[in-house]
């Protein structure tokens, strides 16, 4: 008999619910006997067979200061009710990043200083060159899957939707977020994994810095993609101008023209002239000082 009070799902007692999407549900689950912490990513039956998929992907990757880690995984484990049903699941189990995503933290602040983007967005570009090197492509890089320990620091989530790529080779498969997926996804036109990862993360800078998403999506039917990559300067001046007016509406500082240069190169419609991960580095933006960790605590608690 569950004598908890609270749900259990194999040795965990399941605390509350962190979160979750289309496939699954995210618990903060305490293990009974060694008492550590750990979240729990608990798959929807119509999608246990996601849980293969994503764990061989993820687990492929070894230990990274920047990515979450994966401690084990089951398919096929008893979640148990206080009242005694049961029910058989699915499961991942991963360490337990406690100062939550950094939607959540954009969302409060509404959009951090650039040092302190800049340490965050160094930190997952180190996540995401990781992966490139050994074959991985996260394909759903967002503020929503992006993760930050006791310390502030970044950790890259959620591989429900990488995959293993091959260089030079385009894939068709539609993935991602739509408000946050670069044209060559939207239109069909096959994509490189890479190229992806690098729209995305350029997408997610902006949204560090704003609070905001920079278009409704990647098509040129959207006025706000159209301008930010028209090759008229007097279009594309506009784009940034509506940033700062409303910043400035908003008691906000301008963005540094750094900034705007490596986020115009980011969102970049041609995939072949994306900047890409060897560019991101070499950026004068990226290379410019980081808050420092004191600085950054004191920015995001």
């Amino acid at each position: 008999m569950n004598l908890t009070l609270a749900p259990t799902l194999n040795q965990y007692l399941i605390k509350k619910e962190l979160g979750g999407g289309v496939s699954a549900r995210v618990y903060l689950g305490v293990h009974m006997k060694s008492l550590e912490v750990h979240a729990l990513k608990v798959y929807k039956t119509s999608y246990l067979s996601s849980i293969e998929a994503e764990t061989q992907i993820h687990s492929h990757l070894k230990k990274h200061p920047c990515i979450i880690n994966l401690e084990s995984w089951e398919k096929s484990a008893p979640f148990t009710l206080p009242n005694d049903k049961k029910y058989n699941v699915g499961y991942s189990c991963f360490e337990y990043a406690i100062n939550g995503d950094l939607w959540n933290v954009v969302t409060a602040k509404s959009g951090f200083s650039e040092p302190t983007a800049r340490r965050l967005f160094q930190q997952l570009i180190s996540a995401l060159k990781y992966c490139h090197s050994q074959g991985v492509a996260h394909m759903d890089v967002k503020l929503e899957n992006l993760l930050l320990d006791e310390n502030y620091n970044l950790k890259l989530a959620d591989f429900g939707l990488a995959t293993n790529f091959i260089p030079n080779q385009k894939y068709f498969e539609m993935k991602g977020t739509r408000e946050y997926c670069p044209p060559e996804i939207l239109t069909s036109k096959g994509y490189f994994p890479e190229q992806v990862d690098c729209f995305l993360a350029g997408v997610t800078l902006f949204s560090m810095v704003t609070g905001k998403t920079p278009f409704r999506e990647a098509r040129d039917t959207d006025p706000c993609f159209r301008y930010l990559n028209s090759k008229n300067p007097i279009e594309s001046n506009k784009y940034w101008a509506a940033q700062e007016n409303q910043r400035q509406k908003d008691q906000k500082p301008p963005l540094s023209e750094e900034l705007k240069d490596l986020i115009t190169k980011l969102l970049c419609k041609n995939p072949d002239e994306r900047l890409t991960i060897p560019g991101i580095e070499g950026h004068p933006w990226f290379k410019m000082a980081a808050s420092s960790l004191d600085e950054a605590k004191k920015e995001l608690e």
